[in-house]
């Protein structure tokens, strides 16, 4: 009873954070981490009691980078990941999952496992980048929707209820604010070129 509810308070915490991200484009990166970091531990120990694996992972692993980014400890690392390459990533995860579930069968734990730690890798990965400031915003909801879905499952077969509704909500506020950023930012330029004559 006591991991649910803190469980509960943390998800709380999250959809504040994600909202704030997610439908301010102007959004300060303190507050930010700062719910991120309070969402993180307490989450990880409500997980912790609930035994769901997936969500201990993430929610560690987001309080850490929270905390490193929140102190300005990213501020000498230069790694710069390309765009497509962070899509073809997602893409081979997204596609080991497929094969899991035509190898295994579309049920049972395993394969929901798969897709779960796939899920986990994807958020992990997006969140690093973003605090690294490697990754647009509009990038890191896109992606963030992605294995929100893919987190769904094995959260669900935990019973790890706040996990799950939080991803429900984290999902739906990560494609508002996308679909929001995309249609607010300026219109491309398109650069043509006369043929050689």
């Amino acid at each position: 009873m006591i991991a649910y509810s803190i469980g509960w308070l943390a998800t709380t915490l999250y959809l504040i954070a994600q909202g704030y991200i997610s439908l301010n484009p102007n959004y300060k990166r303190t507050p930010f981490f700062v719910l991120n970091i309070l969402a993180g531990i307490l989450l990880t120990g409500a997980s912790v009691g609930m035994e769901s694996y997936q969500a201990v992972a993430v929610n560690a692993y987001w309080a850490i980078v929270s905390l490193a980014a929140l102190f300005h400890l990213f501020t000498r690392f230069h790694f710069r990941m390309p765009i497509p390459w962070l899509w073809g990533i997602c893409g081979l995860l997204a596609v080991a999952s497929i094969a899991g579930i035509l190898a295994l069968g579309p049920t049972g734990p395993l394969i929901i496992d798969v897709i779960g730690w796939n899920g986990t890798i994807i958020y992990c990965g997006s969140y690093f980048l973003m605090a690294i400031r490697n990754i647009s915003r509009i990038s890191y909801l896109w992606v963030n929707a992605i294995s929100g879905v893919m987190l769904l499952p094995a959260y669900a077969m935990a019973d790890n209820w706040p996990s799950f509704v939080l991803n429900v909500v984290w999902v739906i506020l990560s494609v508002i604010g996308a679909v929001r950023g995309e249609r607010m930012a300026p219109p491309r330029k398109t650069v043509i070129t006369p043929d050689p004559e």
